[in-house]
């Protein structure tokens, strides 16, 4: 039983890589389309497209998506960290990679595809501000957000970026 409610998304654009890697994705076929109906039918769950206009719902503390439902309630150390954003470019199969790594190891990270990032700025302007406060178990230290670029060798190459 679950200890508060969540708002369960079930990604309808689950064949974006990004999406795919940032909220999870269900195997499709006649053979597997059980596991998408059960996650549905357990969480109450509604299709939800991300894209930079829907992402902030998926970020709220309550939200669950597939990726999520698997690690639903752990805490591995109880510890609050350091968090990252992570500008990536979601047609780079290698900063997808990188973003997927990075979570992998442990990182408490967040990838903003590119595309996104002008409309994210007021989401991640507030992230950063109320990330910013002291560790709990010692307040003399602050927690801070890194913003950080996959492959930062191309964002500094790409005219797009220069100025």
């Amino acid at each position: 039983m679950l200890r508060e409610p969540v708002t369960a998304f079930s990604p309808a654009n689950a064949d974006n890589l990004f999406v795919a890697v940032y909220a999870g994705a269900f195997a499709t076929g006649e053979k597997h389309d059980y596991v998408r109906g059960t996650f549905t039918r357990a969480f109450a769950a509604t299709e939800l497209c991300f894209d930079a206009s829907t992402f902030e719902k998926s970020l709220q503390p309550n939200a669950l998506t597939p990726l999520r439902a698997g690690s639903l309630q752990l805490d591995v150390d109880g510890q609050m960290e350091d968090a990252t954003l992570l500008l990536l470019d979601p047609r780079r199969p290698s900063d997808v990679i990188e973003y997927w790594n990075l979570r992998a190891v442990g990182r408490s990270i967040i990838g903003i595809p590119v595309d996104w990032a002008e409309y994210l700025v007021p989401w991640y302007q507030r992230f950063i501000d109320e990330r910013y406060q002291p560790l709990p178990v010692n307040p003399n230290v602050m927690l801070f957000t890194t913003l950080m670029a996959a492959h930062a060798d191309y964002w500094l190459t790409s005219p797009r970026f220069r100025h």
